[in-house]
């Protein structure tokens, strides 16, 4: 079972916009709970300690990660419309 966007609990959604008030990146909510998971662990681990510098550039990197994803995803999908049609 794959967790979506009616998973994310209002908490999470305000803490999201909060830390894109203050600059971070955040993934976006519509991304399976699964693929978000990670990201929730490694940044929110560090602004919990109080490594902010820290917790940005990995939601940096985070972002060139989810890009990824998104791109391969769109790739697969492309893929089974083309042998769909073919």
């Amino acid at each position: 079972m794959v967790l979506g966007p009616k998973h994310f609990s209002p908490r999470l959604i305000s803490a999201f916009i909060k830390a894109k008030q203050v600059g971070l990146w955040t993934p976006d909510v519509r991304m399976p709970l699964n693929v978000v998971m990670p990201y929730l662990r490694h940044v929110g681990t560090l602004l919990s300690n109080g490594h902010f510098a820290e917790a940005k550039q990995a939601a940096l990197q985070a972002k060139e990660h989810f890009a990824e994803i998104v791109a391969e995803s769109e790739k697969t999908k492309q893929e089974q419309k083309a042998r769909q049609r073919g």
